[in-house]
């Protein structure tokens, strides 16, 4: 090859020998491809980009409306950060490839394995874990180390909430979310100014003279806040009717993955049943290591929309599904409700349209709006007050400070004592006569548990053959799915209760059930070691048992049932 351009030996210019780079056993073919040959190749990509675009949409989370947008910051508002913070330099060992931030952070080397690497913890990662005398175990780090923010007074709230605002305003949705909340308060403001007749100068002829300047300019503010409620109402109208489509998917079909779906869309506020027993570790990053989780409802679908590993080691209960009924369904409405709205604004001139229609449905539209908004704001508060939420540098170097002062933040997210007022309402209600003494949890002898003793006489036939502990009472409380018997009226110890589906209540004893694993929660009435309970005959979940309480003044309940009130039915 290097000799190619030299003469030969007998002085005669040779041809260079091609390179062989260059050969190709087709390289004499020069003629172009006919564009007939191109067609199915244009056509499969085509086809190809749409597959494409059809599954990102599927999975894509809807952009937010004000209303949404509004209650995610309110829910997440301490989340944010003033700046961006190494997975190292947190106080967690488990937080690599769990936070938010990072999973939308790249890294600078490639990642090979997907195990969560475990870290090597320095004396300021391990400090939080030791103990100081006098600490109270509500105030106390999580096993892990995490310790929920202290709480901010009135300024540092309002610069956090400013700062996070700041961080929001500044990405392209956020300043388009930003200019039209502006645009809605601004328009909307000045249309309440004028039914309210602020501007008598404009009354002229009179106030409802439809000539007059205030009904004119009434009627150009309608049609403004119509158009800014269109670009919600219709442009989030595919997103809004796409949940819809898997919502009535799992309700009609009974389709499970439909609603993995929607808790993979919605995985900032709504948690699937059965999630909080996944291995607290697994995050987005590392689910590949967990396949067993592929076919699991407690799983989203697709598998990486699994909500990031908790800070707290503790993965928020199951929401439940009626919230996501109702979220989905209110945004539906506000589309519906704005048909309707446009159809006055655009159908109708301002002679001829009723008065009453536009205030009507404005006000509707607003108002379904906003709850939808409210509801994921109240959901998203509970899975952050259990899973964590990040802390700052500065908070957890104000954390230690107190710590070694003696001053101690209590480990929740409101920093409070929650048993202390959990037991100020509770001494509040006996004064006004809505807890019996007798039956007052606190003052429950250990030997006040009656004898009632399940009688083996034949029970119902809808308990089936299989279980025959039957129980003999004036009223009996039941599983609601199978009518199998679980617990007498007698041996409830209190009714002033909260579950997961609402009211429930604590009994000293049931039957029929089975119990699970036990796993350690932290509730709000402080952190226990619980086993869910489920019924014997039908397999569902009807409640937990506590098998341990940190906190001295929730002693009582170990040993004891909490039976959800939903899931009961009286048996006779």
């Amino acid at each position: 090859m290097a000799n190619s351009g030299q003469h030969s030996s007998n002085g005669t210019r040779t041809e260079p020998f091609p390179s062989l780079d260059n050969a190709s056993p087709g390289g004499n073919d020069t003629n172009p491809p006919s564009p007939i040959d191109n067609r199915p190749t244009a056509s499969s990509s085509l086809s190809g980009r749409l597959r494409s675009a059809s599954k990102s949409f599927e999975v894509s989370g809807p952009p937010e409306g004000f209303m949404a947008a509004t209650g995610t910051i309110a829910s997440s508002i301490f989340s944010r950060q003033t700046v961006a913070r190494r997975a190292s330099e947190t106080s967690i060992p488990m937080q690599t490839g769990r936070s938010v931030a990072d999973s939308s952070r790249s890294n600078t080397f490639p990642i090979v394995n997907e195990e969560p690497p475990e870290e090597k913890t320095s004396s300021s990662v391990t400090s939080p874990k030791r103990n100081f005398t006098g600490e109270p175990a509500a105030a106390a780090p999580f096993d892990n180390g995490y310790h929920f923010p202290p709480k901010h007074s009135a300024g540092q709230s309002t610069k956090l909430g400013l700062i996070a605002f700041g961080h929001y305003v500044r990405t392209p949705l956020g300043f388009l979310v930003t200019i039209y909340g502006l645009n809605v308060v601004a328009w909307g403001g000045m249309l309440f100014l004028l039914l309210c007749n602020a501007s008598p100068a404009m009354c002229h002829p009179t106030c409802n003279d439809i000539n007059s300047p205030r009904r004119k300019w009434i009627e150009w503010n309608s049609q403004t806040l119509n158009a800014l409620f269109c670009v919600t109402g219709f442009g989030l109208a595919p997103w809004r009717f796409r949940d819809l489509y898997f919502l009535l998917q799992y309700r009609v079909q009974k389709k499970e993955v439909a609603l993995r779906r929607l808790a993979g869309i919605h995985r900032g506020w709504f948690r699937l049943p059965g999630s909080e027993q996944i291995d607290p570790q697994i995050g987005p990053r590392n689910i590949s290591s967990a396949p067993h989780l592929n076919s699991s409802l407690a799983c989203p679908y697709p598998e990486d929309k699994i909500p990031d590993a908790p800070l707290t080691g503790v993965r928020a209960p199951a929401t439940p599904i009626t919230r996501m009924d109702i979220v989905i369904w209110l945004m539906v409405w506000n589309t519906f409700l704005q048909c309707v709205l446009s159809g006055f604004m655009w159908g109708l001139n301002r002679y001829d349209r009723p008065s009453w229609s536009t205030g009507l449905f404005v006000a509707l539209a607003c108002i379904v709006a906003a709850l939808g908004g409210l509801v994921m704001f109240i959901e998203g508060k509970k899975v952050k007050g259990i899973e964590g939420v990040p802390i700052s540098d500065e908070d957890m170097k104000l954390l230690q400070e107190d710590r070694e002062r003696g001053v101690w933040h209590y480990n929740n997210i409101k920093d409070k004592d929650l048993a202390a007022e959990e037991a100020k309402k509770k001494k509040k209600a006996k004064a006004l006569g809505l807890v019996s003494k007798r039956r007052d949890p606190g003052r429950l002898p250990p030997s006040s548990r009656p004898d009632h003793r399940p009688s083996l006489a034949a029970g119902p036939r809808i308990m089936g053959l299989a279980y025959n502990t039957y129980l003999n009472s004036s009223k009996i409380y039941g599983c609601k799915t199978c009518k199998a018997h679980l617990a007498n009226h007698e041996d409830i110890i209190s009714r002033n209760f909260r579950g997961q589906h609402g009211k429930a209540y604590l009994f000293h004893s049931v039957v029929n059930i089975e119990t699970g694993p036990p796993n350690e929660r932290n509730m709000t009435t402080g952190r226990h070691v619980v086993r869910d309970i489920t019924c014997r005959q039908c397999k569902e979940t009807v409640g937990w048992k506590y098998d341990k309480a940190y906190e001295s003044s929730e002693k009582y309940k170990e040993g004891k049932f909490i039976l959800e009130a939903e899931l009961l039915c009286n048996v006779t």
